[in-house]
């Protein structure tokens, strides 16, 4: 039997005000500390990988996992595998359950270098002096997904409008495509996401997201592209039973980053392999059958500054907001 799903209040719309003060992104972050600048670091890595490192220099690579797939440890080992190889480094993979504990890893130099999912990226630049993005993520060539709302097969709610005062599902509030970006779209097409709809879930995945669709538990949930594409490899068996009703703003992909005190040859050793990835059709082939992803790219921050500006007009709803 499904347990009843416990109801939650999402944010309120923020005042013209608060929306002012919000524009200014890095006035406030996750936990309501003071934003750091983002400052532009030498990209000085190329040189660095190639500067000697003792074999026993062993690499935390840091992850955490809000899919629902189960054994992030083992889906992540492939990945682990090809960047020991290709650096020559031992790496050991740590798996944390939420992307706050792995953002207070990253700030106290307990891992490396981590795959940050894109607000947890942002969160950790604007908490993190010093954090160095190394590289983005990319599927099928692309380094951008969807977030997408979506229904039950067969459901009378079958555009954004007709989701006014349904029951919805998010992932969780540090997912982008779960929470953040789906938000952002109702705040673009005019509407107040706090109100918006009748009452939110947060199903702490979304793998739980598409079921609690496919189930009519709720009536609308907002989860990731790849969940609910039948050309993806992380796709839901239970999204045949929903459809897609509305789609986000392009989203980046999740960013490799470096821990500010991570030596330099370290941080630019990985970046080389993650690179290189794509060139080695072994280790690219198993790292997309369990992540889904088989490449990364160059990056930068300027790449994630429309996450930092949602996340500004979401703090700014926070002080009348009742935070799950």
């Amino acid at each position: 039997m499904t347990a009843p799903l416990r109801r939650r209040a999402v944010a309120t719309r923020p005042s013209a005000a608060a929306l002012a003060l919000a524009c200014l992104v890095a006035v406030v972050v996750a936990c309501g500390e003071p934003a750091l600048p983002v400052q532009p670091l030498p990209d000085d890595l190329d040189q660095a990988a190639s500067e000697p490192l003792s074999a026993r220099t062993s690499v935390a690579f840091g992850v955490s996992d809000l899919t629902g797939l189960g054994h992030p440890d083992l889906r992540v080992e492939p990945l682990r595998a090809y960047l020991q190889s290709a650096t020559g480094l031992p790496i050991v993979a740590r798996v944390f359950d939420r992307p706050d504990a792995l953002i207070a890893a990253v700030a106290r130099s307990e891992v490396h270098v981590a795959m940050l999912s894109p607000l947890a990226y942002v969160r950790a630049r604007q908490r993190i002096r010093g954090l160095r993005p190394l590289a983005t993520a990319t599927e099928r060539g692309s380094p951008t997904y969807l977030g997408y709302f979506v229904v039950r097969r067969g459901s009378p709610r079958q555009s954004l409008e007709s989701l006014r005062g349904a029951t919805v599902a998010y992932v969780d509030r540090t997912s982008t495509s779960g929470y953040l970006y789906p938000r952002a779209l109702l705040r673009s097409r005019g509407y107040d996401p706090g109100t918006f709809f009748s009452h939110a879930e947060f199903l702490g995945s979304h793998v739980e997201v598409v079921r609690a669709v496919a189930r009519g538990d709720v009536e609308v949930g907002a989860v990731a592209q790849g969940f609910v594409d039948s050309a993806s490899r992380l796709r839901e068996p239970q999204s045949n039973e929903i459809e897609v009703i509305a789609k986000t703003a392009r989203i980046p992909f999740d960013c490799f980053a470096a821990a500010p005190r991570t030596p330099l040859p370290i941080a630019g050793r990985v970046r080389r392999a993650l690179l290189a990835l794509d060139a080695n059709r072994a280790a690219q082939s198993a790292v997309t059958a369990t992540l889904s992803f088989g490449a990364f790219v160059r990056t930068s921050n300027t790449r994630y500054d429309g996450i930092a500006e949602q996340i500004a007009l979401e703090r700014a709803d926070a002080p009348r907001a009742q935070v799950p």
